[in-house]
């Protein structure tokens, strides 16, 4: 992530990634780039090779209503998060 943007520990295997300067297609595009990556990666624990995948859910002001704040994106992300691991796992879903 970029100096402007904030990446945060959310809850005990959950991050958020908030992305001030972007809009949601770069939001997208950030999003599936961190998923490949992660993909991609392979991680030795105890002397065995372990896949990881990641889940990901992302949401922008702009689909909020006019009230809506903090508390609303981060219930849409992660409405969002819980389709994207309901649906099969290592994906994003953004709308």
């Amino acid at each position: 992530v970029r100096v402007e943007d904030v990446f945060a520990r959310f809850g005990g295997e959950e991050f958020v990634v908030l992305l001030p300067a972007s809009g949601p297609l770069d939001a997208v595009t950030l999003a599936e780039r961190l998923r490949t990556s992660i993909e991609s990666m392979a991680v030795r624990a105890e002397g065995v090779e372990v896949r990881v995948t990641i889940s990901i859910g992302v949401a922008a002001l702009g689909e909020l209503p006019a009230q809506g704040g903090g508390q609303e994106l981060i219930g849409l992300a992660d409405t969002r998060l819980l389709r994207a691991k309901t649906e099969g796992r290592n994906r994003v879903v953004s709308s």
